[in-house]
């Protein structure tokens, strides 16, 4: 596949030791990749603190691994995104551009401009070097090649 990203969510991480430190490492050489971790949608795996705690131990053990900041994800956990952004930002290496919005069956995905994050706001907090990616319905066929086309120009205009 060429991959040169693999990201995964915490999962059920306990503490990072020596033995999986070094596997990790072995690992992400032999494959050549580089290792995000997502902010799911649960307080236990992804709340800024627990994430940045990882991060902390990833580094202490000289484990280039980053974050990927999924802007949606913080509303299902009740986070303010702006305060996530701020705790989170020196460790993001990869965005997920994802709003939502709130409808009788609870949270759901919406587009660019529609849902509760001001999207625009948001990823100012972050450089323009760090790579994002769309990830949201956009419709199908046809409708999905413009809904894109026109959000990735609005994208780049901001």
């Amino acid at each position: 596949m060429n991959a040169v990203q693999l990201k995964l969510t915490l999962g059920e991480f306990q503490g990072l030791t020596s033995v999986l430190a070094e596997k990790l490492r072995e690992l992400l050489t032999n494959f050549s990749v580089h290792l995000t971790v997502e902010n799911d949608q649960s307080i236990g795996k992804g709340s800024p603190d627990v994430l940045m705690a990882f991060i902390a131990e990833a580094r202490k053990a000289s484990l280039d691994i980053g974050l990927t900041f999924d802007t949606g994800n913080f509303v299902y956990i009740d986070i303010d995104p702006f305060v996530a952004a701020n705790a989170m930002n020196e460790a993001v290496t990869y965005i997920h551009i994802k709003n939502v919005g709130y409808a009788a069956e609870g949270i759901v995905l919406s587009g660019l401009e529609t849902g509760l994050v001001d999207m625009r706001r948001l990823l100012s907090c972050f450089p323009d070097s760090v790579p994002a990616s769309i990830e949201y319905p956009c419709g199908g066929g046809e409708e999905a090649t413009e809904t894109m086309r026109a959000d990735r120009n609005k994208l780049r205009s901001w």
